[in-house]
């Protein structure tokens, strides 16, 4: 999850009202990058499933903020923090990799 390597829609998510509580609200220091941010916070906490059939429909248009130009880009930001704030390293990534791959 911390490299990005798939997208999760805040529209698709199901979380238990208590797990909010415990991670905190969303950041509205990442404009774009929020959600990400609140899955990596999740994810320290509780372990994440996902159902590989999709069962629903995410339509895209050109005024929707996804299709517009980003300024400025939080992801290095957030990546960045989330190393530090977990005692990640990159060695630890790779090792997560071989894991979950």
């Amino acid at each position: 999850m911390l490299r990005r390597k798939f997208t999760i829609r805040t529209s698709t998510v199901v979380v238990r009202r208590n797990a909010f509580k415990k991670c905190g609200k969303f950041s509205e220091q990442y404009r774009h990058t929020h959600d990400w941010d609140m899955w990596l916070k999740l994810l320290t906490r509780y372990y994440g499933h996902c159902i590989p059939k999709p069962l629903s429909v995410y339509r895209q248009h050109p005024g929707m903020m996804t299709k517009q130009k980003r300024k400025v880009s939080y992801q290095t930001k957030i990546r960045k923090k989330a190393l530090k704030k977990y005692g990640w390293t990159h060695k630890t990534l790779a090792r997560l990799d071989k894991v979950f791959k």
